[in-house]
């Protein structure tokens, strides 16, 4: 059962942590090494968040 609650817990931190770094993505004021050191993701799933976000109108 505990296994299975500290992978509930990752799982929520990780859709966190996607969820901040698609906000500074979308601010705009940051370079996306920064949001992947700062948001503590890897460049590379940074880079794919910022390709895949909408174009907004």
């Amino acid at each position: 059962m505990c296994k299975v609650i500290e992978d509930m817990r990752k799982e929520a931190i990780e859709y966190d942590r996607v969820e901040i770094a698609k906000d500074m993505i979308k601010d705009g004021m940051l370079s996306l090494e920064q949001i992947a050191h700062y948001s503590r993701l890897a460049l590379e799933k940074v880079k794919e968040l910022a390709e895949s976000k909408p174009v907004e109108a």
